[in-house]
């Protein structure tokens, strides 16, 4: 099996800046735009976040690493929380 493809960065933020675009040519202001973050690290997902917050999202939600990490990840429930919570952290906007 291949692997999935994925949207890039720049490809994430330029749907969510259309979305919000079309949002608000319909007079759906009040409509709340949720981004996916999920990424293979912390880091990424923060920056991720960051980067919907500036493009107009209002919430976002992450996949936990162990989708990419497997078992590695998904077994250790320390390093788990240590990713939502540094995440949350971080994150301009609610996740």
């Amino acid at each position: 099996m291949g692997e999935a493809p994925h949207l890039s960065a720049s490809e994430r933020t330029s749907l969510i800046i259309a979305g919000r675009a079309a949002l608000d040519e319909i007079n759906l202001n009040a409509v709340p735009i949720m981004a996916g973050i999920g990424a293979a690290s912390t880091r990424k997902s923060i920056q991720l976040a960051k980067d919907a917050a500036a493009a107009g999202a209002d919430f976002a939600i992450a996949i936990p690493p162990g989708y990419y990490a497997g078992p590695l990840i998904a077994d250790n429930m320390a390093a788990l929380r240590t990713y939502f919570l540094d995440i949350a952290e971080a994150s301009p906007i609610p996740v």
